[in-house]
């Protein structure tokens, strides 16, 4: 995060939301987390933090989580 790849970022993103979308929610919510603490501490420049912000508030692909079957008959 901190060297503001924003392509690894990207492909992290990308194949933890094939596995989990919850997983998925939480790598973006710490990964925006870690993108500001690093910026406000200068460790990040603001262009690096904008690119890594914009991977991280795009949407996901599909994934391949199962339907929700707590879901069902509500």
């Amino acid at each position: 995060m901190v060297r503001g790849d924003a392509g690894t970022v990207a492909a992290h993103v990308d194949v933890i939301n094939e596995v989990s979308v919850e997983a998925r929610r939480a790598y973006v919510a710490m990964a925006r987390l870690t993108a500001d603490r690093a910026l406000a501490n200068g460790m990040l420049r603001a262009t690096q933090a904008e690119a890594l912000l914009d991977v991280l508030a795009a949407e996901p692909a599909e994934s391949s989580d199962p339907p929700d079957s707590t879901q069902e008959g509500t």
